[in-house]
């Protein structure tokens, strides 16, 4: 299929394994299969020069790690649809016909926009990686850390390979679990999309950056943190010809979740704010370069678990780079992400890492098999993570996370400890023993206010008493404890923290075992004012686990059902008590979003003076 280089490759120059035309590249023509000219375990790149002068897609192979400057793309295997307008020309790679085709015109713009940042080589891993050769696959997956650290720019294009999409259409980059990875491990990271008002400065909250066009009236670029910040604000303003005026881009690439609906649901101090989407937010503290590395470590652990994959043991692997991990990825099988999860907790905990996953989500159903964790969500090759509820039903596990990380300055850090082959977590940390308050159905125990409270409400909604020298309880009874995680604050760009009534944070931990090894059952969400109080606790030793028994369960995917979630966020659920919850609207779950890239952008007009 194509012409094949007789030359032969050094350490440090790469050999021409591949050129064709692009205009000879079609969906009516076979894929591509790189399996004829190919040597497994070794890197390949693109030429950009090639493509963009010559229309000629060439493939470059390296012995050793490329010496050479290079931009590496983020995108989703599965993006946004088309519709019948649609008269792009794509081709498909042979063994990864189950994902998009590759857009011409996508390619193009990839290699335009890599030259642009003085960049020869481009690497995608549809075309760089042997997707027929297993072997090549296992090879690459353990240098996608390394291959994205060392890129100069990472592309990324949210709506996949197909077509660029505008920023005003929402996408599910930011639901994949592989373009975390790709998000936080370049130095450079630059969104692509469609675009049509050129080379403009531009605004989202006190994010001031540039819009820089890639090809007249069709793309552009823009930093990743610039349009990060532009879907948690909602716009993204651009210069207007209008004096004084400026226009006002609707931005939703990576997010769509609303505004508050009603004055009361809005924050005090900030009225004009939209409610932040937690994935957003988790990567914007993953992202920010002012907070410690373990404030950002509990942002990667809470990014990752509202994120999705075909594999799910490729949501461990997914991350494990930027831990400073690389796991043998021969020795897990494609659903075993519990004991992939164990592999890398017990490697950053042997190299002196702390437990930053602990209360990564205080709303969800702790994980049976290993209880440190939230129940992990259901894994596809599309659409966001999901998780069932008590009810049966699916929901998003963004609906049950915090906008928050953990201030260490205020109580410390998470802890340190050890984890064994099983799961169990042992580690020491400040606790006070509890007793659960059994009470008559429909009947609702109040807690009083108070820096030291004598009851305290888990969030499953169970209540418990603090026990003291005054109380005894049951020798028949397991133990339960309240174990200190932290002071927790609200994060939101360009503004202070939230001033939240409830910022200490603790997990409900509780003995199943004759030998006092324990798993978390829920977590409690105190007021500030308790701080004080909780730092009193005794400093307590724990083994936490199961409770149910099985290091390596395989987390197995759902079949295909008809899926249940919140169509959106409501304040509800998280500003109520657990016993009076309304139940939220729901709606048919759809794995792919409509496409509505053929609409009209949508711009709304206003005064510069209203950014300021």
């Amino acid at each position: 299929m194509g012409e094949m280089s007789t030359s032969v490759m050094s350490d440090v120059q790469p050999a021409l394994i591949l050129e064709i035309p692009i205009g000879s590249l079609s969906e009516h023509h076979p894929p591509l299969d790189l399996s004829t000219c190919a040597t497994p375990r070794r890197y390949r790149l693109i030429g950009c020069t090639e493509l963009v002068s010559d229309n000629k897609l060439s493939i470059y192979e390296f012995q050793s790690f490329p010496p050479v400057p290079y931009s590496a793309v983020s995108y989703v295997w599965r993006g946004n649809g088309i519709d019948a307008n649609f008269r792009g020309n794509t081709f498909s790679v042979r063994g990864a016909e189950d994902g998009d085709p590759v857009g011409v015109e996508v390619l193009h713009d990839a290699c335009k926009a890599s030259l642009m940042k003085e960049a020869r080589y481009l690497w995608i891993d549809r075309l760089c990686i042997m997707q027929t050769n297993s072997d090549d696959k296992h090879f690459q997956i353990q240098e996608m850390y390394r291959i994205y650290l060392s890129c100069a720019v990472c592309l990324v294009a949210p709506g996949g390979l197909r077509r660029l999409v505008r920023l005003d259409e929402e996408t599910t980059w930011i639901h994949r679990g592989w373009t975390l990875q790709e998000a936080l491990a370049p130095a450079v990271s630059l969104v692509m999309f469609a675009w049509k008002l050129g080379d403009t400065r531009a605004q989202a909250g006190d994010n001031i950056g540039e819009i820089e066009q890639v090809t007249e009236n069709r793309s552009a670029l823009a930093t990743l943190s610039l349009i990060v910040d532009a879907c948690t604000v909602g716009t993204i303003s651009i210069q207007s010809d209008k004096p004084l005026h400026c226009i006002a881009v609707e931005a939703t690439i990576f997010s769509s979740q609303p505004s508050a609906r009603s004055y009361k649901d809005i924050p005090f101090w900030r009225p004009t704010r939209r409610i932040m989407a937690p994935n957003v937010s988790a990567l914007a503290i993953a992202k920010a370069k002012e907070l410690s590395q373990d404030e950002r470590e509990y942002a990667i652990w809470q990014s990752a678990l509202m994120r999705t994959s075909s594999r799910p043991v490729d949501m461990v692997f997914s991350i494990m780079g930027l831990f400073g991990v690389t796991l043998d990825t021969r020795k897990f099988r494609k659903n075993d992400r519990i004991g992939a999860t164990i592999a890398l907790a017990r490697e950053i905990l042997q190299h002196g890492g702390r437990a930053n996953w602990l209360g990564a989500s205080f709303r969800a159903q702790p994980c049976l098999q290993l209880s440190t964790f939230p129940l992990f969500p259901r894994t596809r090759v599309a659409g966001k993570a999901l998780v069932r509820g008590e009810d049966g039903l699916y929901r998003e596990i963004s609906q049950l996370m915090e906008n928050e990380y953990p201030n260490e300055n205020v109580l410390g850090h998470m802890p340190k400890g050890s984890m064994d082959a099983d799961g169990y977590l042992s580690f020491a940390a400040k606790a006070v023993q509890l007793e659960q308050v059994l009470h008559k159905s429909g009947e609702y125990v109040m807690e009083q206010p108070s820096p030291e409270p004598s009851l305290i409400t888990a969030t499953d909604g169970t209540t418990w008493r603090v026990l003291s020298g005054a109380h005894t309880m049951s020798p028949d009874a397991p133990r339960a404890f309240a174990v200190l995680l932290g002071f927790f604050v609200g994060y939101f760009p360009g503004g202070t923290p939230a001033h939240d009534a409830n910022n200490v944070r603790a997990m409900l931990v509780q003995e199943h075992n004759t030998d006092g090894k324990s798993h978390v059952r829920s977590y409690f969400m105190l007021s500030k004012e308790c701080r004080g109080w909780t730092q009193r606790w005794e400093l307590s030793s724990f083994t936490v686990g199961g409770p149910e028994h099985g290091a390596g369960t395989e987390v197995e995917e759902d079949p295909d059902e008809e899926l249940v979630e919140f169509a959106h966020h409501d304040s509800a659920l998280f500003n109520s008590s657990p016993h009076m919850r309304r139940e939220l609207q729901t709606l048919k779950h759809t794995s792919e979003h409509r496409a509505r890239w053929a609409a009209p952008q949508t711009y709304l007009e206003r005064k510069i003076v209203d950014q300021v």
